[in-house]
Protein backbone atom coordinates (compact mmCIF):
# COMPACT_ATOMS: atom_id res chain seq x y z
CA UNK A 1 0.00 0.00 0.00
CA UNK A 2 1.41 3.58 -1.30
CA UNK A 3 0.17 6.66 0.98
CA UNK A 4 1.67 8.81 -1.88
CA UNK A 5 -0.70 7.23 -4.49
CA UNK A 6 -3.69 7.08 -1.99
CA UNK A 7 -3.13 10.84 -1.68
CA UNK A 8 -2.46 11.49 -5.62
CA UNK A 9 -5.32 9.58 -6.70
CA UNK A 10 -7.74 11.53 -3.99
CA UNK A 11 -6.48 14.27 -4.72
CA UNK A 12 -6.91 13.65 -9.10
CA UNK A 13 -10.54 11.93 -8.85
CA UNK A 14 -11.89 14.77 -6.86
CA UNK A 15 -11.36 16.91 -9.98
CA UNK A 16 -11.95 14.36 -12.62
CA UNK A 17 -15.19 13.43 -11.15
CA UNK A 18 -18.31 15.66 -12.49
CA UNK A 19 -18.70 18.43 -9.95
CA UNK A 20 -20.62 18.60 -7.27
CA UNK A 21 -19.75 14.95 -6.03
CA UNK A 22 -21.55 15.21 -3.21
CA UNK A 23 -19.94 11.99 -1.81
CA UNK A 24 -16.49 12.75 -2.62
CA UNK A 25 -17.18 16.53 -1.01
CA UNK A 26 -18.93 15.37 2.04
CA UNK A 27 -15.78 13.05 2.48
CA UNK A 28 -13.69 16.06 2.81
CA UNK A 29 -15.77 18.01 5.19
CA UNK A 30 -17.67 20.64 2.35
CA UNK A 31 -21.18 21.48 0.92
CA UNK A 32 -21.22 22.69 -2.88
CA UNK A 33 -23.65 26.10 -2.80
CA UNK A 34 -23.88 26.71 -6.64
CA UNK A 35 -21.71 27.97 -9.46
CA UNK A 36 -21.79 31.75 -10.41
CA UNK A 37 -21.94 33.49 -13.45
CA UNK A 38 -18.18 33.15 -14.04
CA UNK A 39 -18.16 29.17 -13.97
CA UNK A 40 -16.48 29.22 -10.80
CA UNK A 41 -17.90 26.38 -8.72
CA UNK A 42 -18.20 27.39 -4.75
CA UNK A 43 -18.04 25.13 -1.71
CA UNK A 44 -19.20 26.22 1.96
CA UNK A 45 -17.65 24.25 4.87
CA UNK A 46 -20.50 25.33 7.61
CA UNK A 47 -24.10 25.28 6.09
CA UNK A 48 -25.42 22.34 3.58
CA UNK A 49 -27.45 24.56 1.83
CA UNK A 50 -27.33 28.39 1.34
CA UNK A 51 -29.45 31.03 -1.00
CA UNK A 52 -27.94 31.99 -4.67
CA UNK A 53 -27.53 35.39 -3.30
CA UNK A 54 -25.44 34.97 -0.87
CA UNK A 55 -22.75 32.69 -2.64
CA UNK A 56 -19.90 35.62 -2.65
CA UNK A 57 -20.20 34.50 1.43
CA UNK A 58 -19.02 31.08 1.19
CA UNK A 59 -15.55 30.29 1.86
CA UNK A 60 -13.75 28.48 -0.71
CA UNK A 61 -14.11 28.13 -3.99
CA UNK A 62 -12.35 25.61 -6.76
CA UNK A 63 -10.35 26.05 -9.34
CA UNK A 64 -10.41 22.75 -11.98
CA UNK A 65 -7.14 24.15 -14.10
CA UNK A 66 -4.50 23.94 -10.94
CA UNK A 67 -6.64 21.14 -9.04
CA UNK A 68 -6.65 23.81 -5.82
CA UNK A 69 -9.58 25.09 -3.70
CA UNK A 70 -8.99 28.69 -2.52
CA UNK A 71 -10.24 30.66 0.03
CA UNK A 72 -12.39 33.44 -0.92
CA UNK A 73 -13.18 35.06 2.66
CA UNK A 74 -12.06 35.11 6.21
CA UNK A 75 -13.57 32.22 8.39
CA UNK A 76 -12.56 30.48 11.53
CA UNK A 77 -9.03 29.06 10.70
CA UNK A 78 -9.03 29.80 6.97
CA UNK A 79 -7.14 33.35 5.58
CA UNK A 80 -8.69 34.88 1.94
CA UNK A 81 -5.89 33.43 -0.89
CA UNK A 82 -4.67 30.50 1.10
CA UNK A 83 -4.60 27.50 -1.00
CA UNK A 84 -5.24 23.71 -0.33
CA UNK A 85 -5.27 20.46 -2.40
CA UNK A 86 -8.37 17.96 -1.57
CA UNK A 87 -6.03 16.17 1.05
CA UNK A 88 -4.97 19.50 2.74
CA UNK A 89 -8.38 19.86 3.08
CA UNK A 90 -9.57 16.55 4.49
CA UNK A 91 -6.40 16.57 6.91
CA UNK A 92 -7.79 20.08 8.26
CA UNK A 93 -11.13 19.55 8.20
CA UNK A 94 -12.13 16.12 9.23
CA UNK A 95 -8.91 14.74 11.14
CA UNK A 96 -7.59 17.75 12.95
CA UNK A 97 -4.52 18.10 10.95
CA UNK A 98 -3.40 14.44 11.55
CA UNK A 99 -2.39 13.75 8.50
CA UNK A 100 -1.25 9.77 9.48
CA UNK A 101 -5.16 9.25 10.26
CA UNK A 102 -5.67 10.84 6.64
CA UNK A 103 -3.51 8.90 4.98
CA UNK A 104 -4.79 5.58 6.80
CA UNK A 105 -8.87 6.69 6.04
CA UNK A 106 -7.79 7.05 2.15
CA UNK A 107 -6.49 3.49 2.19
CA UNK A 108 -9.22 2.12 3.59
CA UNK A 109 -11.21 3.54 1.30
CA UNK A 110 -9.70 1.92 -1.44
CA UNK A 111 -7.65 5.68 -2.78
CA UNK A 112 -4.86 2.98 -3.57
CA UNK A 113 -6.54 1.20 -5.59
CA UNK A 114 -4.55 2.03 -8.73
CA UNK A 115 -6.62 0.14 -11.15
CA UNK A 116 -9.86 1.12 -10.08
CA UNK A 117 -8.77 4.80 -11.12
CA UNK A 118 -5.81 3.92 -13.63
CA UNK A 119 -8.05 5.39 -16.57
CA UNK A 120 -8.27 8.56 -15.20
CA UNK A 121 -4.83 9.07 -13.72
CA UNK A 122 -2.87 8.27 -17.09
CA UNK A 123 -5.31 9.02 -19.81
CA UNK A 124 -7.51 12.20 -20.57
CA UNK A 125 -11.86 12.04 -21.18
CA UNK A 126 -11.04 11.22 -24.79
CA UNK A 127 -8.85 7.96 -23.48
CA UNK A 128 -5.45 9.43 -25.07
CA UNK A 129 -2.39 9.62 -23.16
CA UNK A 130 -2.19 12.43 -20.94
CA UNK A 131 1.83 12.60 -20.08
CA UNK A 132 1.37 15.17 -17.73
CA UNK A 133 -1.00 13.25 -15.75
CA UNK A 134 1.04 10.19 -15.97
CA UNK A 135 4.30 12.47 -14.80
CA UNK A 136 2.02 13.34 -11.70
CA UNK A 137 1.25 9.42 -10.97
CA UNK A 138 4.61 8.49 -11.05
CA UNK A 139 6.35 11.31 -9.15
CA UNK A 140 3.48 9.76 -6.53
CA UNK A 141 4.66 6.35 -7.52
CA UNK A 142 7.78 6.83 -6.08
CA UNK A 143 9.75 7.66 -9.37
CA UNK A 144 12.44 10.41 -9.53
CA UNK A 145 14.64 11.30 -12.18
CA UNK A 146 18.83 12.17 -11.51
CA UNK A 147 20.22 15.43 -13.00
CA UNK A 148 23.73 15.92 -13.36
CA UNK A 149 25.74 19.15 -13.86
CA UNK A 150 27.14 18.08 -17.63
CA UNK A 151 25.30 14.66 -18.03
CA UNK A 152 22.53 15.02 -20.41
CA UNK A 153 21.07 11.15 -20.33
CA UNK A 154 17.82 10.09 -18.52
CA UNK A 155 18.52 8.18 -15.16
CA UNK A 156 15.47 7.05 -13.47
CA UNK A 157 15.09 5.30 -9.45
CA UNK A 158 12.11 3.89 -7.84
CA UNK A 159 12.37 4.88 -4.31
CA UNK A 160 10.75 2.50 -2.04
CA UNK A 161 11.04 2.47 1.56
CA UNK A 162 13.73 4.28 1.58
CA UNK A 163 16.01 2.35 -1.32
CA UNK A 164 16.35 3.66 -4.49
CA UNK A 165 16.61 1.36 -6.97
CA UNK A 166 17.45 2.17 -10.82
CA UNK A 167 14.83 1.55 -13.92
CA UNK A 168 15.52 0.76 -17.14
CA UNK A 169 13.79 3.52 -18.96
CA UNK A 170 14.21 2.67 -22.59
CA UNK A 171 13.00 -1.18 -22.64
CA UNK A 172 10.49 -0.94 -19.44
CA UNK A 173 8.56 2.48 -19.40
CA UNK A 174 5.63 1.00 -21.80
CA UNK A 175 5.34 -2.64 -19.66
CA UNK A 176 5.23 -0.03 -16.63
CA UNK A 177 1.98 1.68 -17.55
CA UNK A 178 0.63 -1.58 -19.29
CA UNK A 179 1.24 -4.00 -16.16
CA UNK A 180 -0.59 -0.86 -14.57
CA UNK A 181 -3.28 -1.52 -16.60
CA UNK A 182 -3.99 -5.20 -15.73
CA UNK A 183 -7.12 -6.44 -15.52
CA UNK A 184 -9.07 -3.48 -16.49
CA UNK A 185 -12.36 -3.09 -18.25
CA UNK A 186 -10.60 -1.33 -21.46
CA UNK A 187 -7.38 -3.16 -20.93
CA UNK A 188 -6.96 -4.05 -24.69
CA UNK A 189 -8.38 -0.65 -25.99
CA UNK A 190 -6.03 1.32 -23.03
CA UNK A 191 -2.61 -0.63 -23.92
CA UNK A 192 -2.86 -0.50 -27.76
CA UNK A 193 -3.41 3.85 -27.06
CA UNK A 194 -0.16 3.09 -24.85
CA UNK A 195 1.36 1.88 -27.83
CA UNK A 196 0.20 4.26 -30.29
CA UNK A 197 1.69 6.94 -28.03
CA UNK A 198 4.78 5.43 -27.48
CA UNK A 199 6.99 8.08 -28.47
CA UNK A 200 5.14 10.48 -25.66
CA UNK A 201 4.88 7.15 -23.26
CA UNK A 202 8.84 6.92 -23.25
CA UNK A 203 9.69 10.21 -22.99
CA UNK A 204 7.12 11.06 -20.03
CA UNK A 205 10.20 11.24 -17.81
CA UNK A 206 11.37 14.31 -19.11
CA UNK A 207 9.01 16.01 -17.30
CA UNK A 208 9.69 15.08 -14.03
CA UNK A 209 11.54 17.63 -12.55
CA UNK A 210 15.70 16.70 -12.44
CA UNK A 211 16.89 16.20 -8.84
CA UNK A 212 20.27 15.51 -7.35
CA UNK A 213 21.40 12.45 -5.60
CA UNK A 214 20.01 12.59 -1.97
CA UNK A 215 21.66 9.33 -0.18
CA UNK A 216 22.34 9.25 3.21
CA UNK A 217 26.01 10.38 3.79
CA UNK A 218 28.45 10.12 6.60
CA UNK A 219 29.26 12.19 8.95
CA UNK A 220 32.86 12.30 11.21
CA UNK A 221 30.98 10.99 14.10
CA UNK A 222 28.52 8.59 12.28
CA UNK A 223 28.70 5.64 9.88
CA UNK A 224 25.29 4.52 8.47
CA UNK A 225 25.44 0.50 7.61
CA UNK A 226 21.91 -0.52 5.46
CA UNK A 227 20.30 -4.06 6.50
CA UNK A 228 17.03 -5.95 5.53
CA UNK A 229 15.49 -4.82 9.01
CA UNK A 230 16.86 -0.75 9.01
CA UNK A 231 19.75 0.78 9.06
CA UNK A 232 22.49 0.17 12.04
CA UNK A 233 24.10 3.49 12.80
CA UNK A 234 27.60 3.54 14.18
CA UNK A 235 28.68 6.59 16.23
CA UNK A 236 32.07 7.81 17.72
CA UNK A 237 32.23 7.48 21.49
CA UNK A 238 29.12 4.44 21.36
CA UNK A 239 30.31 0.52 21.41
CA UNK A 240 26.71 -0.26 20.20
CA UNK A 241 25.34 -0.17 17.32
CA UNK A 242 21.20 1.48 16.51
CA UNK A 243 19.15 0.53 14.40
CA UNK A 244 16.79 3.24 12.68
CA UNK A 245 14.06 3.00 10.23
CA UNK A 246 14.92 4.04 6.49
CA UNK A 247 12.51 6.45 6.50
CA UNK A 248 14.07 8.66 8.92
CA UNK A 249 17.24 9.01 6.73
CA UNK A 250 18.09 10.16 3.25
CA UNK A 251 18.10 7.68 0.27
CA UNK A 252 20.38 4.52 0.39
CA UNK A 253 21.16 2.26 -3.07
CA UNK A 254 20.67 -1.54 -2.87
CA UNK A 255 23.24 -3.18 -1.77
CA UNK A 256 23.84 -7.15 -0.23
CA UNK A 257 23.66 -6.59 2.88
CA UNK A 258 20.21 -5.44 2.85
CA UNK A 259 19.53 -9.29 2.57
CA UNK A 260 20.15 -9.64 6.10
CA UNK A 261 18.83 -8.55 9.45
CA UNK A 262 21.48 -7.28 11.86
CA UNK A 263 20.79 -8.09 15.82
CA UNK A 264 22.37 -5.79 18.54
CA UNK A 265 25.36 -7.33 20.13
CA UNK A 266 28.09 -7.20 22.53
CA UNK A 267 30.94 -5.73 21.07
CA UNK A 268 33.43 -7.13 24.33
CA UNK A 269 32.12 -10.35 24.23
CA UNK A 270 30.89 -11.31 20.81
CA UNK A 271 32.15 -14.47 19.19
CA UNK A 272 34.43 -14.54 16.30
CA UNK A 273 33.18 -15.86 13.13
CA UNK A 274 35.15 -17.28 10.35
CA UNK A 275 35.70 -13.75 8.29
CA UNK A 276 37.50 -12.51 10.93
CA UNK A 277 38.96 -15.73 11.74
CA UNK A 278 40.54 -15.77 8.31
CA UNK A 279 41.92 -11.80 8.84
CA UNK A 280 43.70 -12.64 12.26
CA UNK A 281 45.47 -15.45 10.40
CA UNK A 282 46.56 -13.46 7.59
CA UNK A 283 47.88 -10.84 9.93
CA UNK A 284 49.56 -12.52 12.60
CA UNK A 285 50.87 -15.35 10.28
CA UNK A 286 49.50 -18.27 12.36
CA UNK A 287 46.50 -19.77 14.00
CA UNK A 288 47.38 -19.48 17.66
CA UNK A 289 44.86 -17.89 19.83
CA UNK A 290 47.94 -16.37 21.42
CA UNK A 291 49.60 -13.23 19.62
CA UNK A 292 52.05 -10.64 20.72
CA UNK A 293 51.54 -7.14 21.54
CA UNK A 294 52.89 -6.13 18.32
CA UNK A 295 50.59 -8.34 16.52
CA UNK A 296 47.85 -7.44 18.53
CA UNK A 297 48.26 -4.15 17.64
CA UNK A 298 48.69 -4.87 13.77
CA UNK A 299 45.09 -6.52 13.99
CA UNK A 300 43.76 -3.49 15.48
CA UNK A 301 45.58 -1.33 12.77
CA UNK A 302 43.62 -3.70 10.31
CA UNK A 303 40.21 -3.23 11.45
CA UNK A 304 40.56 0.60 11.78
CA UNK A 305 41.32 0.98 7.70
CA UNK A 306 38.85 -1.43 6.95
CA UNK A 307 36.48 0.90 8.91
CA UNK A 308 38.48 3.82 7.29
CA UNK A 309 36.86 2.47 3.84
CA UNK A 310 33.64 2.07 5.10
CA UNK A 311 32.92 5.22 5.69
CA UNK A 312 32.28 7.68 3.39
CA UNK A 313 32.98 10.84 4.98
CA UNK A 314 36.48 12.20 3.71
CA UNK A 315 38.56 14.37 6.46
CA UNK A 316 41.50 16.24 4.64
CA UNK A 317 43.52 15.37 7.90
CA UNK A 318 43.76 11.99 7.52
CA UNK A 319 42.37 10.71 4.36
CA UNK A 320 44.95 8.37 2.86
CA UNK A 321 44.49 5.46 0.11
CA UNK A 322 44.47 1.63 1.70
CA UNK A 323 47.41 -0.49 0.33
CA UNK A 324 47.31 -3.97 1.17
CA UNK A 325 50.52 -5.97 0.58
CA UNK A 326 52.43 -8.95 0.58
CA UNK A 327 55.14 -9.23 3.43
CA UNK A 328 58.24 -10.53 1.93
CA UNK A 329 57.74 -9.40 -1.49
CA UNK A 330 60.79 -9.31 -3.77
CA UNK A 331 59.59 -7.98 -6.94
CA UNK A 332 60.58 -11.30 -8.19
CA UNK A 333 58.33 -14.14 -7.13
CA UNK A 334 54.97 -13.65 -6.96
CA UNK A 335 53.64 -15.10 -4.32
CA UNK A 336 49.74 -13.72 -3.58
CA UNK A 337 46.55 -15.51 -3.20
CA UNK A 338 46.92 -14.46 0.93
CA UNK A 339 43.16 -13.63 0.79
CA UNK A 340 43.53 -9.77 -0.17
CA UNK A 341 40.72 -9.77 -2.56
CA UNK A 342 38.50 -11.61 0.04
CA UNK A 343 38.53 -8.43 1.48
CA UNK A 344 37.40 -6.26 -1.37
CA UNK A 345 34.42 -8.82 -1.76
CA UNK A 346 33.71 -8.10 2.08
CA UNK A 347 33.26 -4.04 1.75
CA UNK A 348 31.53 -4.48 -1.65
CA UNK A 349 28.83 -5.81 -0.28
CA UNK A 350 27.90 -2.82 2.46
CA UNK A 351 28.55 0.87 0.15
CA UNK A 352 28.30 0.91 -3.49
CA UNK A 353 31.75 0.28 -4.96
CA UNK A 354 34.10 0.24 -8.41
CA UNK A 355 36.10 -2.86 -8.83
CA UNK A 356 38.86 -2.70 -11.09
CA UNK A 357 41.81 -5.36 -11.87
CA UNK A 358 44.89 -3.34 -11.99
CA UNK A 359 45.85 -4.10 -15.72
CA UNK A 360 42.42 -2.25 -16.18
CA UNK A 361 43.65 0.87 -14.65
CA UNK A 362 45.79 2.98 -16.61
CA UNK A 363 46.54 6.79 -15.30
CA UNK A 364 47.55 8.58 -18.60
CA UNK A 365 44.17 7.12 -20.08
CA UNK A 366 41.92 9.97 -20.09
CA UNK A 367 38.64 8.00 -19.80
CA UNK A 368 39.99 6.47 -17.61
CA UNK A 369 37.41 7.01 -14.66
CA UNK A 370 34.36 7.19 -17.36
CA UNK A 371 32.23 4.34 -15.50
CA UNK A 372 32.79 6.18 -11.84
CA UNK A 373 29.21 7.16 -10.99
CA UNK A 374 28.35 9.91 -8.00
CA UNK A 375 27.50 7.27 -5.81
CA UNK A 376 30.44 4.89 -6.15
CA UNK A 377 32.13 5.51 -2.34
CA UNK A 378 34.65 3.00 -2.51
CA UNK A 379 37.18 2.50 -5.40
CA UNK A 380 38.55 -0.50 -5.67
CA UNK A 381 42.33 -1.35 -7.58
CA UNK A 382 43.03 -5.50 -7.07
CA UNK A 383 46.01 -6.20 -8.14
CA UNK A 384 47.82 -3.91 -9.71
CA UNK A 385 51.24 -4.32 -11.44
CA UNK A 386 55.03 -4.32 -10.41
CA UNK A 387 56.07 -0.66 -10.67
CA UNK A 388 52.55 1.07 -10.12
CA UNK A 389 52.63 4.52 -10.62
CA UNK A 390 50.57 5.41 -7.60
CA UNK A 391 51.47 9.04 -8.10
CA UNK A 392 49.11 9.15 -10.72
CA UNK A 393 46.37 9.05 -7.66
CA UNK A 394 47.92 11.85 -5.60
CA UNK A 395 45.35 14.71 -7.06
CA UNK A 396 41.77 11.91 -6.93
CA UNK A 397 43.10 10.68 -3.35
CA UNK A 398 43.15 14.53 -1.83
CA UNK A 399 40.63 16.00 -4.46
CA UNK A 400 37.95 15.51 -6.38
CA UNK A 401 37.83 13.23 -9.85
CA UNK A 402 37.11 14.14 -13.22
CA UNK A 403 34.68 11.39 -14.82
CA UNK A 404 35.30 12.07 -18.53
CA UNK A 405 32.41 9.81 -20.85
CA UNK A 406 33.59 9.25 -24.44
CA UNK A 407 32.17 11.77 -26.30
CA UNK A 408 30.51 13.81 -23.57
CA UNK A 409 32.03 16.68 -21.41
CA UNK A 410 33.86 15.63 -18.31
CA UNK A 411 31.58 15.43 -15.05
CA UNK A 412 33.52 16.98 -11.44
CA UNK A 413 32.83 14.60 -8.83
CA UNK A 414 33.55 17.31 -5.49
CA UNK A 415 35.62 16.16 -2.84
CA UNK A 416 32.73 15.15 -0.55
CA UNK A 417 30.83 12.71 -2.32
CA UNK A 418 33.99 11.49 -4.48
CA UNK A 419 35.53 7.42 -3.45
CA UNK A 420 38.32 6.04 -1.42
CA UNK A 421 40.72 4.19 -3.01
CA UNK A 422 41.76 1.22 -1.83
CA UNK A 423 44.75 -1.01 -3.62
CA UNK A 424 46.08 -3.94 -3.49
CA UNK A 425 49.09 -5.72 -5.14
CA UNK A 426 51.75 -8.90 -4.51
CA UNK A 427 54.71 -6.48 -5.24
CA UNK A 428 56.37 -4.29 -3.80
CA UNK A 429 55.16 -0.25 -2.50
CA UNK A 430 58.31 1.37 -2.47
CA UNK A 431 58.03 4.48 -0.09
CA UNK A 432 60.71 7.22 -0.75
CA UNK A 433 61.23 9.21 2.89
CA UNK A 434 61.47 12.14 1.13
CA UNK A 435 58.63 12.13 -0.73
CA UNK A 436 55.67 13.46 1.72
CA UNK A 437 53.52 13.04 -0.79
CA UNK A 438 54.26 9.70 -0.74
CA UNK A 439 53.80 9.31 3.02
CA UNK A 440 50.25 11.84 3.31
CA UNK A 441 48.37 9.68 0.75
CA UNK A 442 48.71 6.01 1.32
CA UNK A 443 49.01 3.76 4.39
CA UNK A 444 50.39 0.34 3.85
CA UNK A 445 49.47 -2.76 5.63
CA UNK A 446 50.96 -6.09 4.88
CA UNK A 447 49.47 -9.78 4.67
CA UNK A 448 51.66 -12.73 6.01
CA UNK A 449 51.88 -16.27 3.52
CA UNK A 450 49.66 -17.92 6.03
CA UNK A 451 47.38 -18.00 3.26
CA UNK A 452 48.64 -18.95 -0.61
CA UNK A 453 48.25 -20.70 -3.58
CA UNK A 454 48.68 -24.15 -1.65
CA UNK A 455 46.31 -23.42 1.63
CA UNK A 456 43.94 -21.09 0.93
CA UNK A 457 40.93 -19.78 2.85
CA UNK A 458 38.84 -22.50 0.90
CA UNK A 459 40.84 -25.30 1.98
CA UNK A 460 41.38 -24.19 5.92
CA UNK A 461 37.72 -23.21 6.96
CA UNK A 462 36.23 -25.62 3.83
CA UNK A 463 33.87 -23.38 2.79
CA UNK A 464 33.34 -20.68 -0.11
CA UNK A 465 32.67 -16.95 2.05
CA UNK A 466 29.37 -15.37 1.26
CA UNK A 467 28.23 -18.26 -0.33
CA UNK A 468 28.43 -21.04 1.92
CA UNK A 469 27.52 -18.90 5.16
CA UNK A 470 24.55 -19.35 7.61
CA UNK A 471 22.38 -16.42 9.15
CA UNK A 472 24.19 -17.21 12.19
CA UNK A 473 27.84 -16.92 10.14
CA UNK A 474 26.53 -13.81 8.33
CA UNK A 475 25.53 -12.26 11.63
CA UNK A 476 29.33 -12.52 12.90
CA UNK A 477 30.28 -11.20 9.51
CA UNK A 478 28.65 -7.99 10.03
CA UNK A 479 29.28 -8.08 14.21
CA UNK A 480 32.87 -7.42 12.82
CA UNK A 481 32.48 -5.14 9.91
CA UNK A 482 31.19 -3.31 12.88
CA UNK A 483 33.19 -3.37 15.02
CA UNK A 484 36.14 -2.35 12.65
CA UNK A 485 34.17 0.73 11.96
CA UNK A 486 33.37 1.44 15.76
CA UNK A 487 37.53 1.06 15.70
CA UNK A 488 38.13 3.43 12.95
CA UNK A 489 35.56 6.33 14.69
CA UNK A 490 37.16 6.21 18.15
CA UNK A 491 40.64 5.84 17.33
CA UNK A 492 41.25 7.05 13.35
CA UNK A 493 43.31 5.38 11.11
CA UNK A 494 45.68 3.21 12.59
CA UNK A 495 49.16 3.11 10.70
CA UNK A 496 51.57 0.33 10.58
CA UNK A 497 55.08 1.12 10.27
CA UNK A 498 57.13 -0.87 7.88
CA UNK A 499 60.54 -0.59 7.37
CA UNK A 500 61.03 0.00 3.52
CA UNK A 501 64.75 0.00 3.06
CA UNK A 502 64.58 -3.57 1.70
CA UNK A 503 61.51 -2.96 -0.29
CA UNK A 504 63.24 0.06 -2.29
CA UNK A 505 66.32 -1.90 -2.85
CA UNK A 506 63.92 -5.05 -4.39
CA UNK A 507 61.66 -2.42 -6.19
CA UNK A 508 64.79 -1.08 -8.41
CA UNK A 509 67.34 -3.80 -8.44
CA UNK A 510 65.42 -7.10 -8.37
CA UNK A 511 66.91 -7.11 -11.63
CA UNK A 512 70.51 -8.72 -11.75
CA UNK A 513 71.64 -7.07 -14.93
CA UNK A 514 70.69 -3.52 -12.82
CA UNK A 515 71.89 -4.87 -10.16
CA UNK A 516 75.09 -5.50 -11.42
CA UNK A 517 75.96 -2.79 -13.55
CA UNK A 518 75.06 -0.79 -10.17
CA UNK A 519 77.81 -2.23 -8.16
CA UNK A 520 80.34 -2.04 -11.30
CA UNK A 521 79.94 1.65 -11.13
CA UNK A 522 79.33 2.15 -6.94
CA UNK A 523 82.57 0.00 -6.99
CA UNK A 524 84.53 2.65 -8.70
CA UNK A 525 82.84 5.97 -6.91
CA UNK A 526 84.92 4.29 -3.63
CA UNK A 527 87.60 5.69 -4.68
CA UNK A 528 86.39 9.70 -4.79
CA UNK A 529 85.79 11.85 -1.74
CA UNK A 530 82.85 13.07 -3.66
CA UNK A 531 80.53 12.43 -6.67
CA UNK A 532 77.46 13.95 -8.72
CA UNK A 533 74.89 11.82 -11.13
CA UNK A 534 76.95 13.23 -14.07
CA UNK A 535 79.99 11.68 -12.69
CA UNK A 536 78.13 8.38 -12.18
CA UNK A 537 76.86 8.47 -15.76
CA UNK A 538 80.40 9.27 -17.30
CA UNK A 539 80.95 5.78 -15.82
CA UNK A 540 78.43 4.11 -17.24
CA UNK A 541 78.49 5.36 -20.70
CA UNK A 542 82.34 4.11 -20.62
CA UNK A 543 80.75 0.50 -20.50
CA UNK A 544 79.95 -0.21 -24.41
CA UNK A 545 77.02 -2.91 -23.47
CA UNK A 546 74.59 0.14 -22.31
CA UNK A 547 75.99 2.42 -25.22
CA UNK A 548 72.80 2.61 -26.76
CA UNK A 549 70.75 1.70 -24.47
CA UNK A 550 71.47 2.86 -21.00
CA UNK A 551 69.94 1.75 -17.82
CA UNK A 552 70.49 4.78 -16.13
CA UNK A 553 69.70 8.41 -16.80
CA UNK A 554 69.60 12.36 -15.58
CA UNK A 555 66.19 10.78 -14.34
CA UNK A 556 66.23 7.75 -12.87
CA UNK A 557 69.63 7.88 -11.45
CA UNK A 558 69.71 9.62 -7.99
CA UNK A 559 66.88 7.60 -6.83
CA UNK A 560 68.78 5.05 -7.75
CA UNK A 561 72.09 5.82 -5.81
CA UNK A 562 70.42 6.82 -2.85
CA UNK A 563 68.22 3.18 -2.36
CA UNK A 564 71.62 1.56 -3.05
CA UNK A 565 73.30 3.50 -0.22
CA UNK A 566 70.83 3.55 2.29
CA UNK A 567 70.23 -0.38 1.60
CA UNK A 568 74.16 -1.37 1.54
CA UNK A 569 74.46 1.46 4.63
CA UNK A 570 77.64 3.10 2.86
CA UNK A 571 79.42 6.23 3.87
CA UNK A 572 77.90 8.99 1.83
CA UNK A 573 76.03 11.77 2.35
CA UNK A 574 74.38 14.18 -0.08
CA UNK A 575 74.84 17.96 -0.18
CA UNK A 576 71.78 19.31 -1.55
CA UNK A 577 73.42 22.72 -1.75
CA UNK A 578 76.23 21.45 -4.19
CA UNK A 579 74.14 18.06 -5.75
CA UNK A 580 76.75 15.95 -4.84
CA UNK A 581 77.19 12.89 -2.44
CA UNK A 582 80.51 13.71 0.37
CA UNK A 583 82.08 10.35 1.88
CA UNK A 584 81.80 10.76 5.68
CA UNK A 585 85.19 9.39 6.74
CA UNK A 586 85.57 7.54 10.24
CA UNK A 587 86.63 10.25 12.17
CA UNK A 588 83.42 12.88 11.78
CA UNK A 589 80.91 10.05 12.66
CA UNK A 590 82.48 9.74 15.69
CA UNK A 591 80.98 11.88 19.05
CA UNK A 592 84.02 14.78 19.42
CA UNK A 593 86.06 14.02 22.49
CA UNK A 594 87.73 16.44 24.72
CA UNK A 595 90.52 14.05 25.60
Amino acid sequence: MSTKIAKHIFNTVVFNDLLPNEAIMQSIGLHWTGVANRGITYYNIEKKDMPDDDIEKSTLSIDKASGIFIVENEYPNFNVGDVYSPFDLLVKLRFNGNEKSAETYLIEQGYDDVLKYIEQLIFDGKRKFDAFKASEFLKAGGYVRISEQGRDETVVYKIDNGIMREFNVKSDTISLFKTKLKGHPKESILVNELHKSRASVNTVWNLLEGVPYDLQMDTKNSTYIPFKNGVAKITKGNYQIEIIKYDELKLFLPTESMKHEIKPFDVENREIGNFEKFIRCAIAGHDKNAITPKQANDVTAFYSAIGCLLSSHKDLAQNKAIIWSDAGADDVNRNGRRGKTLIMLALRRFKPSIMKGGSEFDPNYRHVFADIENYHKIYLLDDVARNFNYHALYTNITGGISAERKGTKAIEIPYSQSPKFMISTNWIVPKNNDEASTIARFAEYQFSNFFNASHTPLEYFGETFFQDWNEKEYQLFHEFILTCIMVFLNDGLIEIEYRKESDNYFAYFSNSVIEDEMQRIMREMEGRTEFKVSDFLKVHDKEESYRYKKLFNHINAKRRIDIWIEYHKLSWTYNTQWRKWEKVFESENEEKNPF
